[in-house]
């Protein structure tokens, strides 16, 4: 294609800028270092993901109390949950999705499919979000 042809592709550029081993990108990780900007940033995405945590535990204790066991993660993004009801993880994983929700089924990160519960990752949710999961999570258990 002629257009690609007289522009650089991104894999291109990458090469080029490679050629001295990074040292631009090297340099400007040091100044970021230096400067106490990864620091800070840090410490706010720290306290936000806290946040977050106490947010949603503090939902979970409102509204699935009488529904799911779990522990509160001291560490990580993710809430570990156990439905009280006997269900199929399958099915509900199956109706969150039908209702707008991805949920991640426990046996992708347990070997010995010992634990009967899904992953709730809060991480990258926006609170209004963490309160739709746990909203949806209520009508359906």
């Amino acid at each position: 294609d002629a257009q690609e042809s007289r522009g650089l592709g991104d894999v291109y550029k990458r090469q080029i800028i490679d050629i001295q081993n990074d040292s631009i990108m090297e340099r400007a990780i040091m100044e970021l270092i230096k400067n106490g900007d990864i620091r800070r940033h840090l410490k706010r995405a720290s306290k936000n993901y806290i946040e977050k945590r106490k947010y949603c535990d503090s939902l979970l204790k409102i509204h699935l109390k009488d529904k799911v066991e779990y522990t509160t993660p001291s560490g990580g993004l993710a809430f570990w949950i156990t439905p009280f009801k006997r269900i199929k993880i399958e099915d509900l994983i199956r109706k969150l999705e039908m209702a707008g929700v991805g949920m991640t089924d426990a046996s992708k990160y347990c070997i010995d499919n010992s634990f009967q519960g899904f992953r709730f990752g809060y991480g990258s949710l926006s609170k209004p979000n963490i309160e739709k999961v746990i909203m949806v999570l209520n009508k359906i258990l």
